[in-house]
This record gives structure tokens, sequence and C-alpha cells, in this order.
């Protein structure tokens, strides 16, 4: 737990706003999902829920496989440690450069989310003399998640649908340079409830077996997403972690007794989880007034810094996390907005929240910062520095990725002529 001197002293040092990651949470995090899980079961880190390399190479060094949806991100993961050989290629609208990387660098394995996809891979992997494991990522036909964002079981531009797989495989299994060799499903996001998180994985077990028994022979592959949710307000329970983790443990168990799944790898993958309740985020109070009974915290940062906290994409629109720390932390408490420093009224990070009332100069920390924070948002309008990133490791050493002028990130242009 990183104490309010802590913090104090990093803003004071780096800076606000400042996102601020404690190591420790996310090794103990990373150390309890893959126990609980056990051998028989990979985790594999989600890029895409915070990409701070110095992150990425913590996360990595504890064992964890990676999942890219990007060129981009697969720069990150192999720059953080990751071996090819553990790294799934995920996302749609994968062009034909992203392919030829994906194929190129020898990823392990590429989720396919349509025919059009799967053939412009075997034409990447043809054109590379190479032979590539594909996972089909399936749209389920009825998929009652529990997912805060649901992404299976609904028209969607994920996957390929259910009731269409089946008619058509026939059609690709013999495309050169590919090998349809697993199944990729993912209902959804920032699910609480272990039983629903049981209840899919089952899903994706059967879908698994019809594909490998249509296909006469194993699958390499079985990926079953994750979901796994934190709360982020007061109001919400936590994930009962060892209840779906074990729960996915024991499908994995059932599904090794099949003879097409004897050497197949499992895989659960993980972002959110890992690393959300490790981060915060942290803004200095500039300003705290009344407009027409209303009350407004004026703060340095806001959603083009971190979008995840606005009350536009909150899943549930109840009041964030959130810690004040300074002068006015022994005050009465109050109702009041938490706005940033944006022209626009959609600067909000917080609404009609009971806080302390604060003091100009003190610091609110957002709790639960850790995940799609910094890189979801908005960086570069109205032109603010972008924050600095401070991950405190374990040892008590600090990573520091320090505040960048919004100008470098614009570049300067290049002028080219016009015959």
């Amino acid at each position: 737990m990183i104490s309010n001197s802590h913090i104090q002293q990093y803003a004071e040092r780096f800076g606000t706003p400042l996102y601020i990651y404690d190591g420790a949470a996310i090794e103990t995090a990373c150390t309890q999902l893959r126990d609980l899980l056990g051998e028989g079961v990979e985790t594999v880190y989600s890029i895409k829920a915070n990409p701070n390399l110095d992150v990425c190479r913590l996360i990595l060094g504890q064992g964890l496989g990676a999942e890219v949806a990007s060129a981009g991100e697969l720069a990150i993961a192999l720059r953080a440690g990751a071996l090819a050989s553990r790294v799934i290629a995920a996302g749609p609208a994968k062009s034909k450069d992203d392919l030829r990387g994906y194929v190129g660098r020898g990823v392990w394995l590429i989720n396919v989310e349509s025919w059009n996809e799967l053939e412009r891979l075997s034409h990447a992997a043809r054109e590379a003399g190479r032979r590539v494991v594909v996972a089909l990522r399936i749209n389920p036909l009825h998929a009652d998640s529990g997912a805060r964002i649901r992404m299976s079981g609904k028209a969607s531009p994920f996957g390929i649908d259910e009731e269409a797989l089946w008619d058509r495989l026939g059609d690709y299994d013999d495309l050169g340079g590919v090998e349809i060799g697993a199944i990729s499903v993912y209902f959804g996001t920032a699910i609480l409830d272990a039983a629903r998180i049981i209840e899919n994985s089952r899903k994706v077990a059967d879908l698994a077996r019809r594909l490998a028994h249509r296909l006469g022979r194993p699958l390499q592959a079985v990926n079953f997403g994750g979901g796994f949710g934190v709360p982020f307000s007061d109001a919400e329970e936590p994930l009962d972690i060892e209840q779906a983790a074990r729960g996915i443990a024991r499908i994995c168990a059932e599904l090794r007794a099949d003879n097409f799944f004897r050497t197949t790898r499992f895989i659960v993958e993980s972002g959110r989880y890992l690393v959300a309740t490790a981060g915060r985020f942290v803004c200095r109070v500039q300003d705290v007034k009344v407009s027409r009974g209303r009350h407004f915290v004026i703060v340095d940062g806001g959603i083009h810094h971190n979008l995840a906290a606005s009350p536009l994409l909150r899943f549930d629109r109840k009041s964030p996390r959130i810690r004040l720390i300074g002068r006015g932390h022994e005050s009465s408490e109050f109702t009041t907005d938490i706005v940033g420093p944006l022209c626009t009224t959609l600067d909000c990070l917080a609404r009609d929240v009971r806080v302390r009332r604060p003091e100009i100069g003190d610091l609110v920390v957002f709790e639960n910062a850790g995940a799609y924070g910094l890189s979801m948002s908005p960086l570069l309008f109205l032109s603010h520095d972008v924050p600095g990133e401070v991950l405190v490791m374990p040892s008590g050493g600090l990573f520091i990725r320090r505040r960048r002028k919004s100008v470098d990130l614009l570049g300067i242009s290049d002028f080219v002529e016009t015959t």
C-alpha cells in the first residue's frame, strides 16, 4: 500500500497530474491468479490494460504471456521481454502489414475475426513460407455473461458468429499457410460474478469440444478469455477470484480427459484485474467554487488524462473511490462535482461525490486507476502536458516516465512539394 506521505512526495517531485502504480500489488495479483488457476492453465497479460513498458516488464517477469491487439503492442511486449512463442495477437481490422508482422515475428497464436481475415492471413503466411496456428474467435449465439461491456452474444464486429461457423468451416480448413488449431471466445469485460465467469468458461469448453470433433483433430489451444472485474466504487462487491479461477481450472481438467485435449494449452487473459487496483491518478486542487448552489472542485487533471474516470464511461455511474490528501482532510464532508481543466462540460471526473471539503493545493487521488487510464485518454486535447507515471517497485525503487509536452507529441510537419 502506497502511503499518503509517499503520494505527496511523488506529487511534489514529479508534478501533477500523475499516475502512480504499486509494483508489489501487481506482483501479488499476478502470483495469486497464476497459483489459483494452477499449472494446467496459462495466464496472458492483455497489454491494452496498461502498456507502460515497466509495468509490462514487471508482469511478464512473473511468468505470464502477452495478448496484443496491434503491431505497437507487439513491439512493447517483445521489448518488455515477452517470447513470441507466448504471444497471442488479437483484435479486428488487422491490416496486411499487421498480419505480415505477426507472421514474421513468429507470434504463436493469431486470432482471426472473420473469414476474410483468415484468407488474408493465409496469404501472408504463404508469402513468408510459413505455417501459422490460427484461433477462430467465435461470437456465441447466446451470452448472458454478466459483463458490464458485452462483446459477444449479440451482433458484433468481433469474431465469427457461432451459427455461421459450422457450415463454412470445411471451406477454409485446407487453406495454405494456416492451421485452424484453436478457439477464442471473449464474452465481455469487468465481470464481478464468479458464477457467471464459470458459466461462460463452460460454454467455451462446449464450443471447443464441438470444434475439435468437427475438425477431427486435437486443438492446440483454447482461449477462455477472461473479463475478471474489480470494484470501482464502495457500493460494489469484489469478485471472488478464488471461486472463479478454481472453477476454470476444474473445467480445464474435465476437458483434458478428452483425447482431443490431452496436450492442449488452456489460456486465460487478464488485464484489468492485474493492474487496476494497483494504480492511482493524482491531481492537485486548483479551485473550489459554488455556482448557483452547486459545488465544484477544479483539479489539474481531466478526462484527457483519465477518460475512464468520466461518468460518461463509467459502467454503473456510481461515485469512484477517491482519497483526499492535504489540509482539508479534516474538514466536513460536502457533495460536489470534481472537474478538470478542459473547456468543455464533459470534463467531469466525479459527479455528486461526497468528500471532505478540500483546500486549494490539496491532492485528490482517484483509486483503481491502473487500467485503461493514460493510454485510453485523448491526451492531445487542449495541448496540456502529458502526465508522468511512476512505478513503485517492491524493492522501493522507482521507474519514472516523466511528464511530456504535447507539442513534442504533435511533432513537426514535413512540407512536400506537389507536381
